[in-house]
């Protein structure tokens, strides 16, 4: 499209038709110039937009322990962008038959709070959920995530992944709704998490050309994707869909973002 730039400083009123109709003659200038602030903000790899609110992903108050959230998450700041009129009713009021000459703005930004998830593998946010769920807590929680990754990846079931806790994942404090990426087929798919299941990939079956296959032989002979965890359990994207937990990587930005008020349960 055609490009345009516009200084903020010398935003004037020369526009006959705008001067005629007041304020709201400048209201297409202004509309464009949220645009161009929204745009902007698109346009810069490290910031989220989500309407007029743009969020900084992994960008927190202070050190990000010290706000501490549940369920994975973290809490990104970010602002809340407003352009409006100073005084411009006085000023028109008082203004001269040609009306005023120019229009002073003010640029508002207010800080807000998001939740989102960072990019991970989808192992090491299981890994996080369930030493979340033992309830450990500071650095003996830390110490817990590392074996429970390094185990995982490993190829070994923890133990503390018990049917409880596999039902508690699937809750949307857990897995469920989370939006996750792969490559398998030789292009990157999304995916939307409705939960996890109770058999590592190796023990869950399903119905593929007439006969009982297991997820793993499946993979293995269908898409030539040898597993290295085939004991770890797979994420379900429909009924009867699910893909090895191992090959997903959590989306991060705007694909796994919240806004508004922050939940208690976070």
């Amino acid at each position: 499209g055609q490009q345009q730039q516009v200084d903020l400083a010398r935003l004037r009123l020369d526009d006959q038709m705008a001067v005629a109709s007041g304020v709201e003659g400048i209201a297409e200038q202004l509309r464009f110039l949220q645009v161009a602030i929204r745009s902007a903000a698109i346009n810069h790899g490290d910031l989220v937009v989500r309407g007029r609110r743009v969020v900084c992903p992994g960008q927190g108050l202070a050190d990000i322990r010290e706000v501490p959230l549940k369920h994975g998450r973290q809490l990104w700041m970010g602002y809340l962008a407003n352009l409006e009129l100073v005084d411009a009713t006085g000023e028109w009021e008082h203004a001269g038959p040609g009306g005023p000459t120019q229009a002073r703005l003010t640029l508002s930004l207010n800080l807000c709070a998001s939740v989102g998830l960072p990019m991970m593998w989808a192992i090491d946010l299981l890994a996080r959920l369930v030493t979340e769920r033992c309830r450990y807590s500071g650095r003996n929680a830390d110490a817990k995530f590392e074996e429970l990754k390094r185990d995982m990846w490993n190829n070994q079931w923890p133990r503390e992944l018990s049917y409880e806790v596999l039902d508690a994942l699937n809750g949307g404090f857990g897995l469920r709704n989370v939006s996750v990426s792969c490559n398998y087929r030789g292009y990157e798919q999304n995916i939307k998490v409705i939960g996890i299941t109770r058999r590592p990939a190796s023990h869950e079956m399903f119905q593929w050309e007439g006969r009982d296959i297991s997820v793993d032989e499946y993979f293995r002979i269908r898409w030539n994707k040898k597993l290295w965890c085939p004991g770890l359990p797979c994420l379900q994207f429909s009924r009867q869909g699910c893909v090895p937990i191992e090959l997903l990587w959590v989306r991060a930005g705007e694909h796994n973002l919240e806004v508004g008020k922050l939940r208690p349960e976070f």
